[in-house]
């Protein structure tokens, strides 16, 4: 990039930051908004938990289909306009969950597959963005506040969902979250400014279209670290999907808790998940630990936590289990991006995150189907008899990460801290 040199790690860098980690927050807000209202829509709707579950599945499933194209497009062309575009059709489709059209559960599962469609490209623009705008030392800490995304997508919706839930309905809620991502995207637009590609030599080679997938798949490090990272991304959502189910849901399965107890304590683990991911660059960073070892024993963390969080149903025990979760739950992310990234190069920044974005995010196609139908299995005559069988299976899959990160490189993995 011709101007972007002296503009690393500048002021304005972390303005583009902040705003291309707010627009990829509302594809999260987007998704995660569905939890707060998911029983209420389902009854109103006509499904099954399931089902419901299944909706979680299909915004995945549209958004991982742009993935990759997204990464080799970011990868080659500006991305502030066609991820201006983007942000504007996903506050579209977000609207139309709150329409009459949505009546069914096949038409639910269509305007959530659009809704994930439409999001699949703001994780390509904005590491294209934040490659540009920062140099590689640096790119651990900005990954990391990018990363808090989800958390403060889950943040966003646990404290907006319930509240306009309870004061106008499940419909209204998608229309207040439509309007917010809106907003946000004009304010994206007009405040980021996107340098000029530098232009190439004459005599300069041209790489193929395919050039990253093939840099991306020829990598054994890259491989290894998207089964992983596959494993691990479906936990915190699998957390934020049945969280509130379970806390809620009667007791002795659940906790007996208030829909407000609840979402207190989800706002507490999302308020932990960013505190943990924003920091964990700066931590990294700062103690220069080795990145095998570090997400492995975060894998371990979260699972004892989990597991733990499973066997309460006090308010207190809920509360303290879930920050404690929170706070390493989004920890490693930053971690496997930034390793990924420096691994695949600057040049292929976009390619390689939208790749392994994809491979990660695939988890999130499967496992909320496969857990609802464990609450299905478990539930007689409309209540759910235990919720052990989730946690259970979230826990078992931190496990086997954990076997996997064991066949990543320790010398890749310090040679990504520089």
């Amino acid at each position: 990039m011709s101007n972007t040199k002296s503009s690393k790690n500048s002021a304005y860098s972390w303005l583009v930051l902040i705003m291309i980690t707010l627009c990829y927050t509302c594809t999260f807000f987007s998704r995660f908004v569905w939890s707060p209202v998911m029983s209420e829509a389902a009854g109103d709707i006509g499904m099954t938990m399931s089902q419901a579950g299944g909706l979680m599945s299909a915004f995945y499933f549209g958004y991982l289909i742009l993935q990759i194209p997204a990464g080799i497009v970011a990868d080659r062309i500006r991305v502030k306009y066609p991820m201006f575009i983007c942000m504007v059709l996903i506050a579209g489709s977000t609207w139309l969950m709150s329409s009459d059209i949505v009546s069914s559960y096949t038409s639910a599962y269509v305007v959530r597959f659009l809704g994930g469609f439409f999001s699949g490209t703001i994780m390509a623009c904005a590491s294209r963005l934040l490659s540009n705008y920062f140099e590689a030392k640096v790119r651990g800490i900005a990954f990391g506040i990018l990363l808090a995304s989800p958390s403060l997508g889950t943040l966003l919706a646990n404290q907006i969902g319930p509240r306009v839930l309870e004061s106008a309905g499940w419909r209204a809620t998608f229309q207040v979250c439509a309007v917010i991502i809106l907003v946000i995207g004009v304010l994206a637009v007009v405040l980021i400014r996107e340098p000029k590609p530098e232009p190439l030599p004459a005599n300069a080679p041209k790489s193929s279209l395919l050039a990253g997938l093939k840099n991306y798949f020829s990598n054994k490090q890259l491989i290894l670290l998207s089964i992983a990272g596959f494993l691990f991304m479906a936990v915190p959502t699998g957390y934020s999907t049945w969280a509130n189910q379970f806390m809620t849901g009667a007791a002795p399965a659940g906790g007996g808790l208030s829909s407000v107890d609840g979402g207190t304590i989800v706002t507490c683990y999302a308020v932990a998940s960013v505190v943990g991911s924003m920091s964990s660059g700066f931590i990294g960073k700062k103690f220069n630990w080795n990145r095998k070892y570090l997400i492995m024993e975060i894998y371990i963390a979260m699972a004892i936590f989990l597991f733990l969080f499973g066997m309460q149903r006090s308010f207190t025990g809920l509360l303290i289990t879930s920050v404690l979760f929170g706070l390493v739950s989004c920890f490693s992310s930053s971690h496997i991006t930034t390793w990924a990234v420096n691994i695949g190069g600057s040049k292929y920044a976009a390619t390689t995150t939208a790749t392994q974005n994809l491979l990660l995010q695939a988890s999130n196609v499967i496992f909320p189907t496969v857990a609802g139908s464990i609450v299905d299995s478990a539930t007689v005559d409309g209540v759910v008899s235990s919720y052990m069988g989730v946690w259970y299976m979230y826990s078992a899959l931190l496990v086997v990460a954990t076997i996997v990160m064991i066949f990543t490189s320790k010398k890749s993995a310090a040679e990504s801290m520089q």
